[in-house]
């Protein structure tokens, strides 16, 4: 992604940037690290702290567990700035936050013709397009419509030339949901509907799901915990169709996650965005909640054990 800002220290690198502001969230940490490092007196227990690999790939989470390094954490907390919020709000809630991000991939195999000769083939470009079409009746006439679920394609490739059908057809796209019983029900049924279309048009297909993220879902307990122990006033959030590995860790770890402002001018981009600026003043609000989250949690852990 080429930056767009007029900072002074935008990125240097063509097509690279901090779109995300992942360096909010890693410097934010590091002055909690100093803060208990001066203090060690204060800590009730024992706190690691995890620089979160590879969230935007994915995976991070995953080899962060099978190498056990969590292996005896009762409780975690994390964040992601938000540009949409002012710098200083934190929101927080019990229950979900972010959405589950899956990824779907559909190469389509039909026969190649010249286009003035289309009977000759089997045309997978036309196949694609009904397909495309069909997926978004996934969400209309298959799932509760209180629930949040959405299906983008997101790429089309088929073809090089003018005048030729291509033997295939690709596209790409993403599933973003709050319930992994959804994930199921999306999956099927764009399988359902992707093998029926193509089969209906004389035409093969692959397809591959992965799973790039698992819903956020906050602890209840622990949230409440969190949210007393803060210092800022807690705000409702908004849900965020955007996904997040911590999800993972929540998986196998009760755990708590919010949105602290970064931002929230009215003209302010979102992540992933040219023109996305995450204010340092975010920095002071970070490095507190991650402070007074981590005492909030010791504290209430000691409590339970004793």
């Amino acid at each position: 992604m080429q930056e767009k800002t007029n900072l002074t220290f935008k990125s240097l690198n063509s097509g690279v940037m901090h779109a995300c502001g992942h360096d909010l969230h890693l410097t934010s940490l590091l002055g909690a690290i100093k803060y208990f490092k001066d203090n060690q007196e204060q800590i009730k227990g024992t706190i690691q702290f995890l620089f979160q690999p590879a969230e935007e790939a994915g995976g991070g989470a995953e080899q962060v567990i099978e190498k056990k390094v969590l292996k005896d954490v009762k409780a975690i907390l994390g964040f992601h700035n938000n540009p949409n919020l002012p710098v200083g709000t934190i929101a927080l809630q019990s229950g979900p936050m972010m959405a589950g991000c899956y990824k779907f991939e559909v190469t389509i195999k039909g026969q190649g013709s010249h286009g003035a000769k289309p009977e000759k083939g089997r045309d997978p470009i036309i196949a694609s397009t009904e397909i495309v079409g069909a997926l978004q009746t996934i969400v209309s006439r298959n799932v509760n419509p209180q629930d949040a679920v959405v299906i983008s394609v997101t790429n089309i490739n088929a073809g090089s030339v003018w005048n030729v059908i291509p033997s295939e057809a690709y596209f790409q796209g993403t599933v973003r949901l709050f319930d992994e019983k959804n994930a199921e029900l999306v999956k099927q049924r764009l399988f359902e509907l992707v093998e029926g279309i193509a089969k209906a048009y004389g035409q093969s297909v692959e397809i591959d799901w992965s799973e790039r993220a698992l819903p956020i879902n906050n602890d209840s307990d622990l949230t409440q915990i969190v949210i007393n122990s803060l210092s800022n006033t807690v705000h409702k959030p908004l849900l965020s169709m955007a996904g997040e590995d911590f999800a993972t860790y929540q998986k196998k770890i009760p755990g708590v996650f919010a949105f602290i402002g970064s931002n929230g001018s009215p003209d302010a981009a979102d992540w992933h965005e040219p023109n996305f600026v995450g204010l340092d003043e975010t920095l002071k609000t970070g490095v507190n909640y991650f402070i007074e989250g981590a005492q909030g949690l010791l504290e209430y852990l000691s409590e339970k054990v004793n």
